[in-house]
């Protein structure tokens, strides 16, 4: 489970999918209109970045990016690649335990 600081949640599964709690309120939200009710998808990795896709939603090009140190990697969703820190404004962190 990784969370951010206002509480929203990514689980990613062994399957290669997660699932989300308040996406639709971080900036991934604003960039794929339609997640409220669908905040659930598929994840291709590929090192630290991964490809997303959203179940039943348009939402092309985004991305999961994870930087940061293996004590303490850091994930974002980013359609913006090429920008300085992968464009990324919703951090999720994984949460203790995991």
């Amino acid at each position: 489970m990784w969370s951010d600081h206002a509480g929203r949640t990514v689980e990613f599964k062994g399957d290669g999918t997660f699932t989300g709690t308040g996406l639709d309120k971080a900036a991934v939200g604003v960039s794929c209109s339609g997640i409220a009710a669908r905040q659930e998808g598929s994840v291709s990795l590929s090192g630290t970045y991964a490809e997303v896709t959203f179940d039943g939603v348009e939402c092309d090009g985004m991305n999961l990016t994870f930087h940061g140190s293996p004590s303490s990697f850091v994930a974002c969703f980013t359609q913006d690649m090429a920008s300085a820190n992968a464009g990324c404004s919703d951090e999720f962190s994984r949460d203790r335990g995991e």
